[in-house]
């Protein structure tokens, strides 16, 4: 599954990949890429959906591409008392 969001003519990419025993969501913005490695793919899915939702609400917006392929994990496929939340520096929400 990729997601991909622009703005202002920027464009990051979401995906996810196995890591040893792990799996990753792999940020890719402006030639910079983040690795967020989780044990579990609820959890994975917890963080991608609340790093989804940040997204949108700082101005990124889902691109009508044939590149996005796949929705995100929906909130009643996932455990609240086990999932993690994203929390970004102030300093990374700047546009």
């Amino acid at each position: 599954m990729v997601r991909v969001f622009v703005r202002r003519g920027a464009r990051l990419t979401l995906h996810r990949e196995r890591q040893g025993g792990d799996i990753a969501l792999v940020a890719t913005e402006s030639g910079r890429t983040r690795t967020f490695p989780f044990s579990s793919a609820i959890r994975l899915a917890r963080f991608q959906q609340d790093m989804e939702r940040f997204l949108c609400r700082t101005g990124w917006s889902l691109a009508n591409s044939a590149e996005t392929v796949g929705p995100s994990a929906r909130p009643a496929d996932l455990d609240d008392d086990h999932g993690l939340r994203l929390m970004l520096a102030e300093e990374e929400m700047a546009p």
